[in-house]
C-alpha cells in the first residue's frame, strides 16, 4: 500500500484539458479521508491465495487470462468480475476504490492528465498497445511494473496501462452533468495493454462495464482506510 493524503481534490475534466467527454464534465471537487492504495495491481498468485481458501470465484480461463498460467504469477489477475474483486478486497479486509478515490491516486494534487505527467502515452510510458502504427502492442497484460515510468505521484505503479480497474462506483451523472444515455454498470478506470491512440484514457476518463463481465484487459487493485 502506498497512502494518499487527506484533502480536496480535482475529480473530472475541466478548462484547458484536452477535449472532455460530456460524462467527465464538470470538473468538480471532492473532500477525501486519508487513504492507502496498492501499488500494484493485484496479481494472479495473490487473487489464486483467495481461490484455495474458498473465499473467491475462479476467473475466467479463456484466451489472454492470466489465472494458474505458467509464468503469469505476478502479472495483474484480469477476466475477473466486480464481485470477483470486491471479494478478494473484502478477504483482505480491504475494499475496492471509489472512483474518486482512484483518480486522486492516479492525478494527485498536481492533476496530472496521466500517472507519470502530461506527455502522450506510448509503450515506453506504459503497458498499451500504441499508436495507429503500431510496431509495441504486448499481445496480453504484462507483469506489474514492467513500466516504472508509469507511477503516480503517491508512488501507485501501472495506472495508466496494463488492465483497466474496476472501482466500488455505479456509472451516472457528476454534480449538474450528464451520464451517456443508456450506459449502466460499475465505472472502471486507466487504459490497458489493447487500448491505441485515442482510445488510451487519461486519469480522468469513465469506462463502464457490468458487473458480471470479466474481460482480459480488466483487472482492479484495492484499498484501505487509514
Amino acid at each position: 500500500m502506498v497512502a494518499v493524503p487527506a484533502g480536496r481534490y480535482t475529480v473530472g475534466c475541466g478548462e484547458g484539458s484536452r477535449p472532455c467527454w460530456d460524462d467527465e464534465k464538470p470538473a468538480h471537487e471532492v473532500e477525501l479521508a486519508r487513504f492507502g492504495i496498492m501499488a500494484r495491481e493485484v496479481a494472479m498468485e495473490e487473487y489464486d491465495e483467495c481461490v484455495a481458501a474458498r473465499r473467491c470465484p475462479e476467473p475466467g480461463k479463456g484466451p489472454g487470462c492470466t489465472w494458474q498460467r505458467a509464468g503469469k504469477d505476478r502479472h495483474p489477475i484480469n477476466c475477473v468480475t466486480w464481485k470477483a474483486a470486491s471479494s478478494y478486497c473484502a478477504w483482505r479486509l480491504w475494499r475496492l476504490p471509489t472512483e474518486a478515490e482512484w483518480e486522486a491516486a492516479a492525478r494527485g494534487p498536481e492533476q496530472r492528465n496521466y500517472p507519470w505527467g502530461s506527455a502522450p502515452p506510448s509503450c515506453e510510458l506504459a503497458v498499451v498497445a500504441g499508436d495507429k502504427s503500431g510496431g509495441c502492442d504486448t499481445g496480453g497484460v504484462l507483469a506489474a511494473g514492467s513500466r516504472p515510468a508509469d507511477r503516480s505521484s503517491v508512488g501507485a505503479l501501472d495506472m495508466g496501462g496494463n488492465v483497466r480497474e474496476w472501482t466500488a462506483t455505479d456509472y451516472g451523472a457528476y454534480p449538474s452533468g450528464k451520464a451517456e444515455p443508456g450506459r449502466k454498470g460499475k465505472v472502471n478506470r486507466g487504459a490497458s495493454w489493447e487500448m491505441r491512440g485515442s482510445q488510451i484514457a487519461t486519469s480522468r476518463t469513465r469506462g463502464v462495464d457490468l458487473p458480471e463481465e470479466s474481460r482480459p484487459d480488466l483487472g482492479f487493485r484495492c484499498v484501505v482506510d487509514l
